[in-house]
């Protein structure tokens, strides 16, 4: 059986942008503290997590399904603010953790019941930004 995707538009795929893999303690540590006030086994969490305040409005996920059958054939997180959005595989673990430009993705589900945010392994994704940051 053949399976289309339904058209979506994303300027990016997460695969192809800059990355790097960190431990939990090398990452920054506003985000390490961040963390710390998640609530454990919060049945309510999103998918993504924005750390930010002044941006938790800025970035949402769209679950893109096949066209036949109820299956996800990826994710698309857009940023609302510079009119970007990126495409996400759907085997990557939530939540989708951003924070100063960059997306963090770990290496499991569930880092938040129990202390396992603290051993997991985080994918960190440069966002694209615009030429008014830059300079």
């Amino acid at each position: 059986m053949i399976t289309t995707l339904v058209g979506c538009s994303y300027d990016y795929n997460i695969n192809n942008l800059e990355q790097e893999k960190l431990e939990y303690s090398r990452l920054p540590l506003k985000l390490q503290k961040f963390m710390y006030s998640i609530p454990e086994c919060n049945p309510y969490q999103k998918d993504i997590l924005v750390v930010d305040s002044i941006d938790v409005k800025r970035y949402h996920v769209e679950e893109i399904k096949t066209i036949v059958g109820p299956w996800i054939a990826f994710f698309v997180l857009s940023d609302d603010k510079k009119e970007k959005a990126y495409r996400i595989d759907r085997e990557l673990a939530t939540p989708y953790i951003i924070y100063a430009d960059k997306l963090y993705i770990p290496d499991r589900y569930n880092i938040f019941c129990g202390e396992d945010f603290r051993s997991a392994i985080y994918t960190v994704y440069q966002l694209k930004i615009t030429q008014k940051q830059l300079g």
